[in-house]
């Protein structure tokens, strides 16, 4: 199969690749509609630059689309707004082909790119809002860390009013127009986008308002992302409204959510997590949203979506071979560490033998970086006296709340 770059405005061309096979994006996110790997090149009247690279096993595919319009050996400037390696995967092809290259990026692009490279090159650390010129073109840079690495910078070509964001924007969808009047489903892409948020940028609203500022204020007719279509009016205002929604700062709950997921074999664990329940509920004199899940009924996205927004949670199990059981350990690897600082949490469950599945979760929660307060077992059925001691633990639970 050959493969051609498509011009998207004079002297600007797409030179990335379509993986349409892709199913799964970095281990974690399904990819139902497969992915892109976008990579532009902007022919100025003097020089010449690249604009990130395409994931390695794609190389062939990539560097075919550059040659349909230049030798590699005449690139001036190799851009990396991200060095995730689906955007630098290739930089060791075209510094094997191009050693003179000058690379610009940012400090921890550099740092990253050094460590994907394994080797030098001629990398040039940008500041914000420096520009680099082309010739008739001008390149400007603007650092936008945790969109969604810290690495992750914008570069706005001004005179064609484009600009450049990496995976800010994008979305997990493959097709081979490139442009966004030539989506083949727009509902679908639609969705993709949203699936994009919440896998990717979700965790980082403050920054993801800022990089929304960032684009209102610079107001380009076209955002060329690296994953899916180029964007351009109307539908850039109308991906910059998604994304001021769903990050938008969400005010204090009132009352406070707290979440409680559990998994009980023999409904010890469950008599336990009711105990619970109502400890908390007299600390907050009922003025609480407590919302428990058995999760052999519940889906894991249903129940992270609501420890996400929830003030406090408690996780618990009982323990099968020295450990929590799986559905409990999905939960908490489904969790993002930048949405569950500082958040209350404890572990608590019934146990037979050995009983390590609390501290397991507590070690578990403390990398989370909550506020983690010592978890409570349970041998067996607990007595009345016990779930007495259950309830104290629930009450004590919502007083510490009470202080966040």
């Amino acid at each position: 199969m050959n493969f051609h770059s498509l011009e998207i405005k004079k002297d600007i061309f797409f030179v990335g690749a379509v993986d349409k096979d892709l199913r799964v994006f970095d281990i974690m996110m399904d990819t139902e509609f497969g992915s892109t790997y976008n990579s532009y090149l902007i022919k100025g009247s003097e020089k010449t630059a690249l604009i990130d690279t395409a994931k390695a096993p794609f190389k062939d595919q990539f560097i075919e689309r550059i040659q349909d319009i230049m030798d590699i050996k005449d690139i001036d400037y190799l851009i990396i707004n991200h060095a995730e390696p689906d955007h630098s995967g290739t930089v060791s092809d075209i510094l094997e082909i191009n050693p003179q290259i000058k690379i610009f990026s940012s400090g921890p692009g550099r740092m990253n790119l050094k460590a994907i490279i394994n080797g030098e090159a001629d990398f040039n650390v940008v500041k914000e809002g420096q520009s680099l010129s082309l010739g008739d073109k001008t390149l400007r840079f603007t650092l936008q860390p945790n969109l969604h690495w810290p690495d992750t910078m914008f570069t706005y070509l001004e005179e064609d009013k484009v600009l450049f964001t990496c995976d800010f924007f994008g979305a997990h969808y493959a097709f081979d127009g490139v442009m966004e009047d030539k989506i083949p489903n727009k509902a679908d892409y639609d969705r993709s986008i949203k699936h994009y948020y919440d896998s990717i940028m979700s965790p980082f609203p403050r920054d993801v308002r800022r990089g929304v500022e960032k684009i209102k204020e610079l107001k380009p007719d076209m955002i060329a992302v690296s994953h899916g279509a180029v964007i351009s009016k109307p539908y850039i205002n109308k991906v910059i409204e998604w994304y001021e929604t769903w990050s938008k700062e969400r005010p204090k709950n009132q009352p406070k959510i707290v979440a409680i997921p559990y998994a009980s074999a023999y409904k010890y664990t469950k008599m336990m997590a009711e105990a619970i329940k109502e400890g908390i509920e007299e600390s907050f004199n009922n003025d609480i949203d407590i919302r428990m899940f058995d999760v052999v009924e519940s889906k894991t996205e249903e129940i992270v979506e609501v420890i996400n927004i929830a003030d406090g949670f408690l996780v618990g199990s009982a323990t099968l071979v020295r450990d929590a059981v799986k559905p409990i350990w999905d939960i908490l690897s489904s969790l993002n560490v930048e949405v569950t600082k500082g958040k209350l949490a404890a572990a608590f469950g019934s146990y037979g033998w050995s009983g390590e599945a609390v501290q397991n979760l507590t070690e578990r929660l403390k990398q989370l970086k909550t506020k983690t307060l010592e978890g409570i077992r349970i041998k067996f059925k607990p007595s009345e006296d016990q779930l007495i001691e259950v309830k104290e633990f629930g009450k004590n639970f919502g007083e510490e709340l009470k202080k966040l």
